[in-house]
């Protein structure tokens, strides 16, 4: 049996009229659309690699709950979970973070800091690895999965310049989180 790696694309819409964008870009372009590009991109990836991939959306008109979301991830037994995030504010906030959750190991920032190293160069500045989150206890998806967990803003979906890093660059985008969490799990004697 291959490992399993929980990818969720955050946000999303239901068939009940349910709509949670995320961070919309003044077009009209939302957060939750490109999540889910960003999922499947990742999903191919750690496919290629051999890894089983658990997702939590698959469709543009899906949204679970958090919770809904992060049982699916405790029910498979997953190595790792990733939720695809871009992060929204003003046009000329840009940048990726990754959070952790508030008592995650100093190994989780070393892991976010390898995922950034591999990112940067491709044209998006490391804004931070952090734990926990402002005025939060953690996010849902650090709080409530099983697995060791990342919450992964790529980029700004409100800037331009993240766009098109984005739009031109998504396929070595994802290639650095993977490689980032394969080295990982290498070091934690899970590969």
């Amino acid at each position: 049996m291959s490992m399993k790696i929980w990818i969720d694309a955050g946000h999303g819409r239901n068939q009940k009229g349910v709509n949670d964008p995320g961070a919309v870009h003044p077009s009209g372009r939302t957060e939750a659309d490109d999540n889910l590009r960003y999922a499947k991109e990742l999903e191919k990836q750690f496919k290629a690699k051999g890894f089983e991939v658990i997702m939590t959306r698959t469709k543009e008109d899906e949204n679970p709950t958090v919770n809904d979301r992060c049982a699916i991830e405790r029910k498979n037994g997953c190595v790792l979970a990733l939720s695809c995030h871009r992060n929204g504010a003003g046009p000329t906030a840009t940048g990726f973070e990754a959070w952790v959750h508030s008592r995650a190991p100093e190994s989780f920032i070393g892991w976010g800091k390898k995922i950034a190293a591999g990112i940067a160069p491709l044209g998006l500045k490391t804004r931070g690895i952090y734990r926990g989150a402002p005025g939060y206890a953690d996010f849902g998806v650090n709080r409530l999965t099983n697995s060791p967990s990342m919450l992964l803003e790529l980029g700004f979906v409100t800037s331009d310049r993240d766009n098109a890093v984005f739009d031109q660059k998504l396929t070595q985008l994802c290639k650095a989180i993977v490689d980032g969490c394969i080295e990982f799990l290498k070091e934690r004697n899970k590969l």
